[in-house]
């Protein structure tokens, strides 16, 4: 939960969190903070009232829509939104590393990007991957390293630990 600042990977597994905490130690700091960000998920408008969003993507949509853009710019004037999104794209790239990463064998996530938002801090290598093919998004060399730590080094990675393989592996990755 204190990775993705209590927002967690979805409502869910959120929801599922904050009950085994609450379990724990209904106390716990952690569950007051996860369920402050439970609302997050949750969005109310007046046709269809209150609902919950299974997941946010944000940067994974803008990621895919920047080329199609990119495909049309020959025949259409798309530079102002191909700016736009690149300006976005570049804000979702995660720039810091999380602390205590590596001793639960978590990925450095610098230079990757979150299928939701840099908020969610979780980066994803199928995620990663198409920003690098855009030819808005920064061409930071750690982002190789998300793609990479996937499963034979091709992604995807699961965001919330490196892929266990044998030493050899694991230093050409990292």
């Amino acid at each position: 939960m204190r990775a993705t600042n209590h927002t967690c990977l979805s409502p869910v597994s959120g929801l599922l969190g904050i009950l085994a905490l609450w379990v724990n130690d209904p106390v716990d700091p952690d569950v007051r903070l996860a369920v402050g960000r439970l609302e997050g998920w949750i969005w109310e408008d007046d046709v269809d009232g209150a609902r919950v969003a299974g997941a946010r993507s944000a940067t994974w949509d803008t990621a895919f829509a920047t080329q199609a853009l990119a495909a049309a710019a020959p025949h259409v004037d798309v530079r102002e939104s191909l700016r736009r999104a690149g300006r976005f794209l570049n804000s979702q790239q995660i720039r810091e590393r999380l602390n205590g990463a590596e001793q639960h064998d978590r990925l450095n996530p610098v230079g990757g990007y979150c299928f939701a938002g840099v908020w969610h801090g979780w980066p994803v290598s199928d995620c990663t991957a198409p920003f690098e093919l855009d030819r808005t998004s920064p061409k930071g060399a750690p982002s190789k390293n998300i793609v990479l730590a996937g499963p034979n080094g091709c992604g995807p990675a699961r965001p919330d630990r490196r892929n266990r393989r044998g030493r050899f592996a694991e230093a050409r990755v990292m």
